[in-house]
């Protein structure tokens, strides 16, 4: 009886072993993250200053054998400006930079429908057969 209860005592201890033993099954992984939703928002169009140039014109000086590069800045945007530099350039019949100088406007602040005035100087030089401008706004 002593060998019977023996037997069931090793396979009793080995039932125990064998429970502890055997590996735990892996949790669960964890839920996905919640969807994010995007939506698109409208933004107003930026604001900006545009500046155009009208009434240009070449006067010669010939007193001072100069010529005289004028015109008008008109702000058609909705932002005033706070900086205007008006760039010349003078330019030969094979579109080459023959001089180039910075024009000096009558104000650096035009308000929005707001005018300035503008007016560079050059040496009356005989090979120059156009001047381009160009207002650059900050």
């Amino acid at each position: 009886m002593n060998l019977r209860l023996a037997r069931r005592e090793a396979l009793l201890l080995l039932c125990v072993v064998g429970f502890a033993c055997t590996p735990r099954p892996a949790p669960a992984p964890p839920p996905p993250p919640a969807a994010t939703s995007y939506s698109e928002e409208a933004l107003p169009a930026p604001e900006n200053a545009r500046v155009e140039i009208i009434d240009l014109q070449e006067i010669p000086e010939p007193e001072t054998q100069r010529v005289r590069i004028a015109g008008t800045l008109i702000n058609y945007g909705k932002r005033s400006t706070n900086e205007v530099s008006v760039k010349v350039r003078a330019v030969d019949e094979n579109n080459n930079v023959v001089a180039s100088i910075y024009g000096v406007p009558s104000t650096q602040q035009i308000p929005p429908g707001g005018s300035a005035t503008f007016a560079a100087w050059f040496d009356d030089m005989p090979q120059v057969r156009r001047y381009h401008v160009e207002a650059l706004v900050r």
